[in-house]
């Protein structure tokens, strides 16, 4: 899957976007470069998935973007408008050997 963010208008801004979803999301910790389309990780039991332009299974949002810490197998950061986007924190994600993620191409 080609790299992109929903409601972006072209490429030029999502990474506008993605960057400054990046920045908003750095005092949580140092975010990796590394693009992530979608992660399938459990919590509370559950097993879920995040992927981008789809609704995030706990809030029922868009998810927009999911980072992860640079710390080895450090937590994914699921960004939602309301949670890593425009306010709030973002949605932790275990970053364990449980979790599957998938980049987008590079």
């Amino acid at each position: 899957m080609k790299f992109f963010l929903p409601f972006a208008a072209d490429e030029k801004q999502a990474e506008e976007t993605y960057e400054a979803i990046k920045k908003f999301v750095a005092p949580q910790g140092d975010v990796s470069d590394t693009r992530y389309y979608a992660i399938y990780y459990r919590h509370n039991g559950q097993e879920l998935r995040a992927r981008v332009g789809d609704p995030d299974p706990l809030t029922g949002e868009p998810v927009i973007a999911i980072l992860r810490s640079s710390r080895d197998r450090g937590p994914f950061y699921v960004c939602t408008p309301n949670r890593g986007v425009v306010r709030g924190d973002p949605i932790l994600a275990d970053g364990g050997p449980h979790t599957r993620a998938i980049h987008f191409e590079q």
